[in-house]
């Protein structure tokens, strides 16, 4: 695979990695599982969300 010689992806990139830093959830590794830890990091760095609902309700209609 080639490296990538666009300096401002790569630039971009480092930025990325160097902003991940420590956030709130770090502080509870070890007692929580690690998939919740997954999903709290997430959903910091989420810029938006989506939800689907779906309800039944039989012999309503």
């Amino acid at each position: 695979m080639k490296p990538a010689a666009d300096p401002v992806l790569v630039d971009a990139l480092v930025a990325m990695a160097k902003e991940r830093g420590r956030g709130w959830w770090e502080e509870y590794r070890g007692s929580l599982a690690a998939s919740f830890l997954d999903l709290a990091e997430l959903e910091h760095h989420a810029t938006r969300m989506r939800t689907v609902q779906m309800l039944h309700m039989p012999g309503l209609l």
